[in-house]
């Protein structure tokens, strides 16, 4: 069996939002459906977007890291642990209780944000980006600049 070292990042290494003071959030002010359960969050952030459908915040959960959003109506959250989110990203539906928000988002770390072959797939600010709805399914895949890939997964 051959096992490949692999480094965990810092999140606030992934993210810079996180270091932010004036992007600090309340868990108060996550608007996400209760049937998610009870909200447990080690740091909020806000990540402001030109969308006017969702509104977005980026969270830590011990060695987690999660993207949370909302709309008029409660929303939801995804997380994943942080050296994943440094090599890939999946593109989720947003929905809320009364059906699909019509958007898919992905979040993106800082180190491949200047992408341009990202940037070409939709509208991508503070970390998110929201997908254009002629965008196709598949995987696309940049470069990181330490020589690694960035994989993002597309429903």
């Amino acid at each position: 069996m051959v096992y490949d070292a692999f480094v965990v990042p810092q999140i606030e290494s992934l993210f810079a939002a996180l270091a932010h003071p004036e992007l600090i959030a309340e868990i108060s002010e996550l608007n996400v459906d209760p049937e998610s359960g009870p909200l447990r969050f080690d740091h909020v952030v806000r990540l402001p977007h030109s969308t006017p459908l969702a509104r977005f915040h980026l969270a830590t959960q011990d060695d987690l890291v999660c993207l949370i959003w909302s709309a008029d109506e409660p929303g939801g959250y995804s997380c994943q642990v942080a050296r994943s989110a440094a090599t890939r990203s999946y593109a989720y539906e947003l929905a809320s209780r009364s059906g699909s928000i019509g958007l898919r988002v992905a979040l993106i770390p800082d180190t491949v944000a200047d992408d341009p072959e990202l940037r070409a797939l939709g509208v991508l600010e503070s970390n998110v980006l929201v997908l254009d709805k002629s965008t196709t399914s598949g995987k696309v895949t940049v470069q990181r600049p330490d020589g690694g890939e960035f994989i993002l997964t597309i429903p």
